[in-house]
């Protein structure tokens, strides 16, 4: 299924530090898969879900860490884009992560940055 943006509950143009510690006041790492499809229905937003794969966590700085996949499963909720240049546009999607048992162990809000 694919996600709305009729009401974003998130501000795209907050730093994703500031994104993802609202997502985490909202659904604890620890939480369990209902809560976070619970949390979504309460805020009118339908995520993309993926009960059998983790996603493909990529880091900002290739220096420190490598791209790896976390989890076995994940929901992911595109909070939208906008033009930030005259030449490029920003989106930012939040992805949540879960271990065998569907417990949130990671949360990521991903920022791309398209160009002509």
């Amino acid at each position: 299924m694919s996600c709305s943006q009729d009401e974003n509950r998130f501000d795209i143009k907050s730093s994703n530090e500031e994104i993802k510690n609202k997502v985490l006041l909202l659904t604890p790492l620890g939480s369990d898969w209902a809560k976070v499809m619970d949390y979504c229905k309460s805020e009118n937003i339908r995520c993309e879900t993926d009960a059998l794969k983790g996603y493909r966590y990529e880091p900002d700085d290739y220096s420190k860490e490598k791209s790896k996949i976390v989890g076995v499963a994940h929901i992911k909720y595109h909070i939208g884009s906008y033009k930030n240049t005259p030449f490029t546009n920003l989106s930012k999607t939040i992805y949540w992560g879960f271990d065998n048992n569907k417990i949130l162990i990671h949360v990521w809000v991903r920022q791309t940055i398209d160009a002509p």
